[in-house]
C-alpha cells in the first residue's frame, strides 16, 4: 500500500515528537485520548500519547514480548493489549520517563487504572479529567469542565515551573481549528467515487490527535487535503463504482495485507469510519473560539466524551443516513479482543446495518498481538464476504 508524501510528513512529525520525549532535557506529559492537547503545546511540553504506544511497538515486533512481561508481572491477559504492551515497556524501562500524567476519563475505562499505576511507578503526579457523560444542565457540565481544565494548567505551572502564556494558547487554537477543517474537508472528499482517502491513513489520524494545537500538524494536513483534492480531479484515477466497505474500528498495525488483499484481489473499496467521525456534521469537532479556549476546549471534550461512551451515540443514530450519504455497501467490524467498548456495541449496529439491507462481517484479532491473527482464515471470510458484495453489484 503506497503511503502519500503528506503521510510520510505526518509519520515523521508524530516521530520527531516521539524522540523528543527521549531527550533529556524534554519536558514529558503521559496522555490518553481526547485531552486538550493545545495546552500541552501552548505550555511547550512533549505531549507522549499512551494509546500510539502499542502500534508503534507492533510495527517494531516487538509488541508481543512487552505484553508477556506484562503478564509475567501479574498484568491480566482480560486486559487490553495495548495496556498490557504500554505496562510490559514500561517495566523494560522502554518508555521515556514522565514528569507528569494526564488522564481524560473517556473513552477508555481502564485507562485510569493504567495511568495511576504508572505514576506511582514513576512516582510523578497525576492529573485526572472527569468527563461527565450524563448530565441535566448543559451549562453546567461545561462550567465544570472548564474549571478543570484551568486548574489542569495551574497545576503543571506551578508542578513543571513553567507558565502558559494567553497568546500561545490562542495560536495553538487557532492551529488546531485549522487542522480540524482540513480534517473535516478530506472526510467530505471520502464521499467521492471513488475515494481518493487510505484507509490506512485515515485510520492512523488518532495518533496525532496529542499534537492537535501545532503548526507543524496544521501543515500537514493543509497538504494531505490539496493532495487528495488534486488527486479526485486526475482522470488517471477516476473510475468504475466498486462495492464499498466501511471499516469500523482500529487495525492490526503488525500488517497490511487484509486492506492489500481487500483492495487488489476482492475488487471492493474501503473507507474508515473514522471519515465519519471526521465529518463537519459529527458534534464535538465543531472550530474552538479563539476568545474563549478554556470554554471551547471543555465544551468540545464533553461532547466527544459522551458521543463516544455512551455507546456511540451519533454512529447508531446517524449510520443509516451515512451509509447513503458515504456509499457503504457494507461493514467489516475489526474486533479487538481486549477493546470492550466497540466489541459490546456491534450487536446494535449489526442490526442497523442489516435493517438496512447491508451485509456485516465481524473479524475477532488483535491489534498489536499477532498471535491472535491468521491471515488464512482472515481471507476466506472476506472473500465468502466480497463475493456477496460483488455479486450485488452485478
Amino acid at each position: 500500500m503506497q503511503v502519500s508524501n503528506a503521510e510520510l510528513k505526518k509519520i515523521n512529525l508524530v516521530s520527531h515528537y516521539f524522540k523528543r520525549a527521549y531527550e533529556n532535557d524534554s519536558k514529558v506529559v503521559y496522555v490518553n485520548a481526547l485531552i486538550p492537547a493545545e495546552v500541552l503545546i501552548a505550555l511547550g511540553v512533549v505531549p507522549f500519547n499512551l494509546g500510539s504506544v502499542g502500534g508503534i511497538f507492533a510495527q517494531g515486533r516487538a509488541s508481543t514480548k512487552l505484553i508477556n512481561l506484562a503478564q509475567q508481572n501479574h498484568f491480566s491477559g482480560d486486559l487490553c493489549s495495548t495496556s498490557r504492551c504500554i505496562m510490559g515497556a514500561a517495566f523494560k524501562n522502554a518508555m521515556p520517563t514522565p514528569d507528569y500524567l494526564i488522564l481524560s476519563s473517556g473513552p477508555c475505562d481502564v485507562d485510569s487504572h493504567l495511568i495511576h499505576t504508572l505514576s506511582l511507578l514513576y512516582e510523578k503526579k497525576w492529573f485526572p479529567l472527569d468527563v461527565p457523560l450524563y448530565y441535566d444542565d448543559r451549562e453546567e457540565a461545561i462550567s465544570y469542565m472548564e474549571s478543570q481544565i484551568r486548574q489542569l494548567v495551574a497545576d503543571m505551572e506551578k508542578t513543571l515551573n513553567l507558565r502558559l502564556e494567553p497568546e500561545k494558547l490562542r495560536e495553538a487554537v487557532e492551529y488546531s481549528n485549522e487542522t480540524i477543517s482540513y480534517v473535516q474537508k478530506t472526510s467530505e472528499l471520502s464521499k467521492l467515487i471513488p475515494s481518493p482517502v487510505s484507509v490506512v491513513e485515515t485510520i492512523d489520524i488518532v495518533s496525532s490527535l496529542h499534537l492537535l494545537g501545532s503548526k507543524e500538524m496544521a501543515e500537514v494536513f493543509k497538504e494531505k487535503y490539496e493532495e487528495l483534492q488534486g488527486k479526485a480531479r486526475d482522470k488517471k484515477f477516476q473510475g468504475q463504482r466498486k462495492p464499498r466497505v466501511l471499516w469500523r474500528g482500529l487495525r492490526p498495525y503488525y500488517t497490511n495485507e487484509i486492506f492489500d488483499h481487500l483492495e487488489n484481489n476482492c475488487n471492493v473499496e474501503v473507507i474508515s469510519e473514522m471519515d465519519i467521525y471526521g465529518s463537519s456534521s459529527y458534534e464535538g469537532w465543531e472550530l474552538l473560539n479563539p476568545d474563549e479556549p478554556y470554554r471551547s476546549l471543555a465544551k468540545r471534550m464533553l461532547l466527544l466524551s459522551s458521543n463516544y461512551c455512551t455507546a456511540n451515540r451519533q454512529f447508531t443514530r446517524h449510520i443509516p443516513l451515512k451509509m447513503d450519504e458515504y456509499s457503504i455497501d457494507g461493514v467489516i467490524a475489526f474486533n479487538s479482543r481486549g477493546c470492550r467498548h466497540i466489541v459490546s456495541l456491534n450487536q446494535v449496529i449489526r442490526s442497523i446495518i442489516n435493517e438496512n439491507n447491508r451485509p456485516f462481517l465481524e473479524l475477532d484479532c488483535d491489534y498489536i498481538d499477532d498471535r491472535d491473527y491468521a491471515f488464512e482464515q482472515i481471507k476466506t471470510r472476506i472473500e465468502a464476504f466480497t463475493e456477496l458484495l460483488n455479486g450485488r453489484m452485478q
